[in-house]
């Protein structure tokens, strides 16, 4: 059982949301309350404009370039610029999302670029390590098709 902060009524575990960032590993308020929270700060709720949201959506963008990257919004943009609007890697736009991931060395924290959500992925899923995405590579270039 855990008491949500919002209504302050006890309920299940089963009625929070797992988060792992936070003591004991689940949201403080419940689903119901997260619910009516998010219906009633979102366009249609008649409590937020639509300038209203994409003002918090630039600020939470702002927020996250300065605390997670030390990037300005113009650091990002002039990379954006740099790299034509593509994705450092595959020479892409942006498919998934609505902008390019900032890629950086997790060991140093070092920016090292703009790379779209794909390869981004990628990367963090052999862990920056040079040596699988070599191996990769051989392993594509011995089992490529003969065409035509």
């Amino acid at each position: 059982m855990k008491i949500c902060t919002k209504c302050q009524k006890p309920k299940k575990l089963s009625a929070f949301n797992k988060d792992r960032s936070k003591k004991g590993g689940h949201h403080p308020s419940c689903k119901e309350c997260l619910g009516i929270y998010w219906k009633s700060h979102t366009i249609g709720s008649g409590n937020l404009t639509s300038e209203q949201v994409i003002a918090r959506r630039q600020y939470g963008q702002r927020y996250e370039l300065r605390k997670f990257y030390g990037l300005t919004v113009e650091d990002y943009d002039r990379m954006v610029v740099e790299q034509n609007g593509l994705c450092a890697i595959c020479k892409q736009p942006e498919r998934q999302r609505t902008r390019l991931s900032v890629d950086h060395d997790h060991k140093t924290g070092v920016v090292r670029g703009l790379l779209c959500h794909r390869c981004n992925r990628t990367l963090g899923g052999v862990n920056d390590d040079v040596s699988i995405l070599l191996a990769a590579k051989e392993y594509l270039e011995q089992h490529q098709s003969v065409c035509c």
